[in-house]
């Protein structure tokens, strides 16, 4: 049930290995943001279609919402690259990609993971 997130948060990470130096790439890049986070969305309607909806936030659901976090924290990581390319700082822009996939990544990571040890923990 979360594949399809997964796979869209992968898509996230890569974008951060696309230079968005010039209006067309922001743009692509910007589009691969949406669209993954068009996936996550449809992979969370999908998922309530199967387990149903409840009045609580379940496991899935928080791994959908921590992804859609993620998204927008991308999101604001490209715009803030794209102005940094546009005031003439490459090397910050750079920083801020390289810097961006590696704490993203590795939080995306520790945290999903903490999320499932927690719900198993739960019971």
């Amino acid at each position: 049930l979360v594949t399809g997130v997964y796979v869209a948060s992968a898509i996230v990470l890569l974008s951060f290995l696309i230079n968005p130096q010039r209006p067309p790439i922001f743009g692509a890049r910007m589009g691969v943001l949406v669209g993954a986070l068009f996936a996550t969305v449809l992979s969370l309607r999908a998922s309530e279609a199967v387990l149903g909806t409840t009045e609580s936030v379940s496991l899935v659901d928080k791994i959908h919402i921590i992804a859609m976090v993620y998204i927008l924290i991308a999101s604001l990581i490209t715009v803030l690259v794209r102005k940094a390319y546009e005031s003439g700082k490459e090397e910050l822009a750079k920083r801020r990609d390289r810097v961006g996939l590696g704490v993203l990544g590795i939080s995306f990571v520790l945290i999903n993971g903490l999320v499932i040890i927690l719900a198993a923990i739960a019971g």
